[in-house]
């Protein structure tokens, strides 16, 4: 049921390869798959058919082809997204600019390292890889949610020069070359004005980064200790603090 409020709350926590839920009693159990899509259709449709509109989802990000169909269900129904603990990969890079609008409450995590255009970047930038046999719809996708919201298509840039990574490819079955970036520092957690500036990102409410002592303990819980995270423009390891 939703809350009196009229918020449904969703966590999804998927990552790469894996996922797992947080939930509490107003919590569904949806993890971010093919399977889970008809569920989520009928959970927005419930949301949007409210006086409220309100979606509060937290989400450690997912594969992009999902990410996308995601994205389209909110930008369709104008949901109004709410994220009060954390909003990172995907989930940061599509979502966000697909919601109505943004709200943060409790200086949630939100967390960024690359996203397809990055990927595509790369490739393209390569001398000895190619990738004439890729198909970047979904590049193509996520440059139109941007553009449509007047935001930023190359926020990435300002992601690797935070990561530092070391991008490495492999060719799969398909021909189209994969990716390994192997970043020194593992995620970017921008700060409200990075956000705002760097990105475009409209929201209301203030992020993790915003608050330093404060994220530090946030990113102890998160990631295992002597993972190397940037907080801004500051390079802080997990269990430091």
């Amino acid at each position: 049921m939703l809350s009196k409020f009229s918020y449904l709350y969703a966590f999804f926590l998927v990552f790469a390869g894996g996922c797992s839920f947080e939930n509490n009693k107003s919590t569904p159990k949806i993890p971010l798959y093919d399977e889970s899509l008809p569920i989520l259709k009928g959970l927005i449709d419930r949301v949007a058919k409210n006086s409220s509109n309100n979606l509060v989802l937290n989400s450690t990000g997912g594969s992009t082809r999902v990410s996308l169909e995601i994205a389209k269900l909110l930008k369709d129904n104008h949901i109004d997204l709410i994220v009060d603990k954390e909003c990172s990969s995907n989930c940061a890079e599509i979502l966000l600019p697909s919601a109505n609008t943004v709200t943060f409450k409790n200086n949630p995590i939100i967390a960024f390292h690359g996203n397809i255009l990055s990927y595509k970047h790369f490739l393209n930038s390569s001398e000895n890889i190619k990738g004439s046999k890729c198909n970047w719809q979904y590049a193509y996708d996520l440059e139109k949610i941007l553009i449509d919201k007047d935001m930023n298509l190359d926020f990435w840039s300002h992601q690797m020069e935070r990561l530092e990574p070391n991008v490495t490819f492999e060719v799969d079955r398909s021909g189209c070359p994969w990716r390994r970036y192997n970043f020194k520092n593992i995620a970017w957690l921008p700060n409200s004005n990075q956000l705002r500036n760097m990105w475009g990102l409209k929201f209301s409410g203030s992020v993790c980064a915003d608050r330093i002592n404060l994220c530090r303990k946030k990113i102890d819980k998160r990631w295992e200790k002597g993972t190397r995270i940037v907080i801004g423009d500051e390079i802080y390891v997990s269990g430091d603090n």
